[in-house]
């Protein structure tokens, strides 16, 4: 089990107001009154909803119709819930702060600091604003946007951000090709570094003799498509937009009435800062006033609340947040997002192969490349994949304990003994921050449906501002030191994107990891990162980013509150590909529990892991009175919280405005979940959430040791050489015996002349196994008999459930992955011979098919004339030796009846004898082949790549016995008998 270690801080989160104020409505209260009475909640609704803010004017001077005035007193209830009960900061309905943890827990009464700044949608319009603007724009530095990517004779990007002003998903537009001239290539090197735009259009115009008019058009044209992009466009990396504006106003004093305002704005913004909370509001209409003066927006302001208050938790509590992490990290599922990546994985090995680094714009376009992933075209967080067999265990195990709860009446107890049960050999994530709400009355802690973020330091990133140095210092720092650990002699770099809605960029500010930086598609003063040098290769387990500039891999980490499924595709998959080396920690899923009206909490120890929960849907509460009905039958108490989404707030249903509330909000998303408050809601009652950072303490090393060297390009895509290639659809298990019995049926019927060679490969295509076949053709009159024939024989097998199905399609040989192309001739033909050596290894025979396969192996490095010492190196590459004790005792004896044979000479079976007798000339073919001197990847991975694929071919898709097959031939070579009788049989084989 993966051991966690936690900081000595926390960031609290807390509500502004407190639960007598929610305890005390009720439904005789007047909204309005509620605003008059509290002039800090009357505040946060002012800066919360300006839409809200024009009906309570209505409400006040008694112009609402019916309908306003029903909408905005549910709207003021809401928000009040929310101002007293709900922890989540959100304007002044809530506040962050800082705690550790001590022998002498202690809480000192709250000291709150307002954090104002202009909201990021409103700051994108001026930027746009200004960027339309001749004047200023003359002014500007321009940079190439850094997602642009060249492959042969085009520029690839993968998407336009417009700035946060996008109005809905269905504007993206992606796969955005530029056929490379002269003229952008020329324009593109400029812009490598920020360059004058004035001194842009003055070169070009030089270069190209054209009129300074004609240069500014098409110039305003590449910045409006996002090929370039101007200094406006301000870094969400420890950067204020206001102040970004003003600087670039007053370095060229062209805009003095604008560059007024936005200074105005910047003095009324400190004020309003410095005034208490709740004696804002005026200030706070005169602020958009001004704002709107600019441009005009549905928001203008973001404001934070930094409480300076101490707080400190027992020191016991750790030990607690120590058994969530452990329960968690047990019952953490593997979700879809891991398995798109895996079959992409899958996908790219397929066409790349290991040998070829793809430039990432290339990869990622639908047209030239392979695309995203299958799943990236929905938004939604990714789902549990119940395909996987420990997805599969965890629900048969949470199955078993529901149905207990149910007959006892009880909530879902977990023990000691049932994680031991799920301790899954599993490498989860190396650092996150924890969320968990902590009762002060009970002093219970319970897991927030949040549950754990990616990295260590999300949620402290986005607040870094207010924090202490101290802490934003250890955050970075901490961070830093886990990466480094993980991956040693790797490129950390921060990643951060220009959002596709201008809202968005308030959650995704962060402070500075003082690493490498990317900001897709937005203005850099030093491009230490850029697309265009990144380029994705693949090892057998994962697929890896690399850095042609620092030849290095790169890894990229995001420190900010953002949730990546709602941004640019191509974000989501550096983010995904970088973090798929572990497992994330995640809430517990209930798989098909979530069928179930009701599901009993689930408690460790004295934690909640998950609260009761009731689910409603839409069908289940037409009316108030059925909804009524539904509550009542099944049980539901009075002090709930309702969930939506991300969104809680407390209700208490015995009030019909709360009930109204709840009816209401599942007439509007058709599903809402109701959650046991577990404790009785008093006065007293304070509840808060706990973000607590946390870094695995046993890490290990993730290192690549070899990196492809040879970049792919779209003409190696057009070098298809003359192959007639069709996938089989066969289930795995059947494999085998189809191998064995239809496909030599298969060869006959396509009757193919002596001089076409063929060989297969075991795959799987998007879930399905299949047996790929490949033929290479001499005539083109050849390939029309072989796709009639194969068609005829494929027709009848699908018909006898003999295949599942079948595909054709174009074959490009992996010739960087053999030693390039000029040797792909010898490599199939070997690859031919290894196809009939492998049907033969599949017989039945008295010695098991692992050391015949292992014999099989050891006869190659023979016939190659390979010295003792390149046999062990290449084995001990291929084989890492942490399952030798597994198979120690499994082949002892197999191991000896194996070097008996290598010492008589004798063929043990009809493989062994076609080994020796027919492979022996192509395999010094081969040899003489990893001897050349101008080979795209080295002699040991040509040989390694040799070895896997007669293994695939042997057993499938299947490392275990492909492990055990490398333990047999590491036991053998390094054995004394071997050592000894090397040379004797080495002249024996020659």
């Amino acid at each position: 089990m993966n051991d966690f270690q936690f900081q000595d801080y926390f960031m609290y989160r807390k509500p502004l107001g407190n639960f007598s104020n929610f305890l005390s409505i009720t439904d005789m209260m007047d909204p309005i009154e509620l605003l008059h009475n509290d002039s800090i909640f009357a505040e946060g609704v002012y800066l919360a909803s300006p839409s809200l803010r024009s009906s309570i004017n209505k409400l006040e001077n008694q112009i609402a119709s019916t309908k306003e005035k029903k909408n905005a007193k549910e709207t003021i209830f809401q928000y009040y819930a929310r101002y007293n009960t709900r922890p989540t900061p959100f304007g002044l309905f809530s506040s962050i702060g800082i705690g550790g943890f001590s022998t002498h827990p202690r809480k000192e009464k709250s000291c709150y600091e307002k954090s104002v700044n202009v909201d990021l949608f409103w700051a994108y319009k001026v930027a746009d604003k200004l960027e339309s603007m001749p004047e200023i724009l003359n002014t500007l530095k321009v940079v190439a946007n850094n997602a642009l990517q060249k492959s042969n004779d085009f520029w690839l990007l993968d998407t336009r951000s417009h700035f946060g002003l996008m109005n809905s998903r269905s504007d993206i537009r992606e796969d955005i090709t530029v056929k490379s001239n002269q003229l952008i290539d020329y324009v593109i090197n400029c812009t490598e570094e920020p360059i004058s735009y004035q001194t842009l259009i003055d070169d070009i115009a030089e270069k190209f003799s054209q009129s300074s008019d004609d240069v500014k058009e098409y110039l305003q044209k590449l910045i409006k498509e996002e090929f370039l992009i101007t200094e406006l466009k301000f870094s969400l990396i420890e950067d204020n937009p206001l102040d970004w504006f003003i600087n670039i106003l007053e370095r060229d004093q062209n805009n003095s009435e604008l560059l007024e305002k936005l200074t105005e704005i910047k003095a009324m913004i400190q004020d309003y800062t410095d005034r208490n909370i709740g004696e804002g509001n005026n200030s706070i209409l005169a602020l958009e006033n001004k704002m709107s003066q600019i441009v005009k927006a549905n928001a203008y302001l973001r404001v934070d609340l930094y409480d300076h208050a101490e707080l400190k938790l027992a020191q016991h509590t750790k030990s607690s947040l120590q058994n969530i992490l452990k329960v968690l990290s047990s019952f953490s599922s593997a979700v879809n997002s891991q398995k798109e990546i895996k079959n992409y994985h899958e996908k790219f090995i397929a066409r790349y192969g290991y040998e070829r680094l793809v430039p990432l714009q290339l990869l990622l376009n639908s047209t030239s490349g392979l695309g995203f992933p299958k799943g990236y075209s929905q938004t939604e967080v990714s789902k549990q994949n119940n395909e996987d067999s420990k997805n599969q265990k965890i629900i048969e195990f949470l199955q078993r304990k529901f149905e207990k709860a149910l007959r006892d009446g009880k909530e879902i107890i977990l023990s000691d003994d049932d994680l031991k049960d799920l301790n899954f050999d599993t490498e989860q994530q190396i650092s996150g921050e924890l969320y968990c709400f902590y009762n002060f009355k009970s002093k219970k802690l319970e897991v927030s449906s949040l549950g754990v973020s990616q990295i260590l330091g999300n949620t402290f990133g986005r607040f870094h501002s207010k924090l202490p140095n101290t802490i934003v210092t250890k955050n970075v720092n901490k961070t830093k030191e886990i990466f480094t650990e993980a991956y040693p002699n790797t490129i950390i770099t921060q990643l951060n994107e220009v959002p596709y809605f201008g809202r968005g960029g308030n959650i995704m500010i962060s402070n500075s990891l003082k690493s490498h930086q990317l900001e897709l598609r937005n203005y850099t003063t030093k491009k230490e990162m850029s697309i265009n040098d990144i380029y994705v290769g693949a090892t057998s387990e994962e697929l890896y980013f690399y850095s042609k500039k620092y030849e290095k891999r790169v890894i990229f980490v995001m420190n900010n509150m953002f949730n990546y499924i709602n941004g640019s595709k191509l974000l989501r998959f550096l983010l995904e590909v970088s973090n798929s080396d572990f497992q994330n920690i995640t809430p517990i899923t209930l798989g098909s529990l979530d069928s179930y009206n009701h599901v009993p909490a689930i408690i460790y120890k004295d934690i909640i892991i998950k609260p009761e929960t009731w689910d409603i849907r839409k069908s289940e509460a037409k009316t108030l009175d059925s909804l009524k009905n539904w509550l009542t039958n099944n049980n539901v108490p009075p002090f709930v919280r309702m969930k939506y989404t991300d969104q809680i707030i407390y209700l208490d249903l015995s009030r019909t405005i709360d009930l109204t509330m709840l009816f209401q909000s599942i007439k509007k998303h058709s599903f809402i979940q109701l959650l046991d408050v577990h404790s009785v809601c008093t006065n007293d009652t304070e509840i808060l959430e706990l973000v607590v950072p946390f870094t695995r303490s046993d890490v290990n090393a993730h290192q690549i040791y070899h990196y492809a060297q040879n970049i792919y390009t779209l003409e190696d895509s057009g070098s298809k050489e003359k192959y007639f290639y069709a996938k089989i659809y066969v289930n795995k298990q059947r494999q085998t015996s189809f191998l064995q019995k239809e496909y030599p049926l298969l060869l006959n019927y396509l009757k193919l002349p002596e001089n076409l060679q063929w060989f297969y490969i075991r795959y799987k295509d998007d879930g399905k196994d299949s047996i790929r076949l490949r033929i290479r053709y001499v005539e083109d009159k050849q390939l029309v008999q072989l796709y009639s024939r194969f068609i005829e024989w494929a027709t009848k097998a699908r018909k006898n459930i003999q295949i599942s199905g079948y595909e054709i399609s174009e074959y490009i040989p992996e010739s960087a992955r053999y030693g390039g192309k000029k040797y792909s001739s010898i490599i199939h033909s070997f690859f031919y011979y290894d196809s009939i050596l492998d049907l033969l290894l599949q017989k039945k025979a008295e010695q098991t098919i692992e050391v015949r396969t292992s014999l099989s192996i050891i006869r190659m490095f023979l016939m190659m004339k390979l010295s003792l010492q390149d046999q062990q190196k290449l084995i001990k590459n291929l084989f890492d030796g942490k399952h030798k004790l597994k198979y120690e005792k499994e082949y002892h004896n197999s191991i000896s009846l194996l070097l008996d044979n290598l010492c008589t000479k004798n063929q043990t079976d009809e493989a062994d004898i076609f080994c020796v007798m027919n492979m022996k000339k192509i395999t010094e073919k081969i040899s003489s082949v990893l001897k050349q001197k101008d080979l795209t990847t080295d002699w040991q991975r040509i040989l390694g790549s040799l070895i896997h694929m007669r293994c695939n071919r042997v057993y499938g898709i299947n490392s275990e016995l492909e492990r055990k097959t490398m333990f047999i031939v590491d036991k053998v070579i390094n054995s004394k008998r071997y050592t000894d009788m090397f040379l004797e049989v080495g002249n024996e084989t020659k």
